[in-house]
């Protein structure tokens, strides 16, 4: 996989102001339509099967997120728009642009789509949402993933839940997962719109699920299913195991 950048990355100095993003855009679509060195074009198909926002209030996490992106990309081409809420920031928004590639088949067509990475501090946070619903992709689903903390009535994730079709947060990730599991069914239950929602949490333990359900697969156990009134699951983080009791 490559990457193309316009201006530098969000770990160094430099990017543009937001009201640039579409002109960079479009301008780094040309760059890289143009003839490669020997004078052919070098084939590239611009593909996006979905809008992905990941927003986190960690600046430093850019690059990082950058890369995880990129992985998902691989399989979902998508228009990727990285958000950084750098709340105690001071000054203006900056934004990156760049276009990563791969090729999916050897000897096959490139296969690029974009990367938008912003950073937005204090008061110019209130810009986000309506820079992401001008930013993205019609006639696509549209995926959230809220890496930021959970915050009783924040702005910036009702409105970006409004834009999205499926969004997911990772409760395995915070310092007290219980709080911010909870603080993310508080939201759920006040939530009013199209969205559905989920903890990349569960998708962790998809191997142990797999197991307990193929335990109630036979039909002559089926019936005790109707007889449990409580899972308890006890772990252990050196095994990396997962135990029904």
């Amino acid at each position: 996989m490559r990457s193309t950048e316009a201006g530098s990355t969000p770990g160094m100095s430099g990017g543009i102001g937001l009201d640039a993003i579409e002109r960079e855009l479009t301008l780094l679509w040309k760059r890289e339509e143009e003839p490669s060195a020997d004078g052919s074009p070098e084939p590239v198909i611009r593909a996006c099967s979905m809008n992905l926002v990941i927003i986190t209030d960690d600046v430093s996490a850019l690059d990082a997120l950058g890369q995880l992106s990129g992985v998902v990309a691989a399989e979902h081409p998508s228009r990727i728009m990285l958000v950084a809420l750098d709340r105690t920031g001071t000054g203006a928004a900056a934004a990156w642009i760049s276009v990563r590639c791969m090729i999916p088949e050897p000897g096959g067509k490139q296969v690029c789509c974009e990367q938008i990475s912003i950073v937005a501090p204090g008061a110019e946070i209130a810009k986000v949402p309506p820079l992401i619903t001008s930013l993205l992709v019609s006639d696509v689903p549209t995926v959230l993933f809220w890496k930021a903390a959970v915050r009783s009535g924040d702005a910036v994730l009702s409105s970006l839940a409004q834009l999205s079709d499926r969004v997911f947060m990772d409760s395995s990730e915070d310092p007290d997962p219980e709080a911010r599991l909870r603080a993310w069914i508080a939201f759920v239950r006040a939530y009013n719109g199209r969205g559905t929602f989920g903890d990349l949490t569960w998708t962790h333990i998809t191997e142990w699920r797999a197991l307990v359900a193929q335990a109630y697969q036979p039909p002559e156990f089926r019936g005790g299913l109707g007889t449990i009134d409580e899972v308890s699951v006890a772990y252990s983080e050196a095994l990396g195991a997962a135990i029904a009791a």
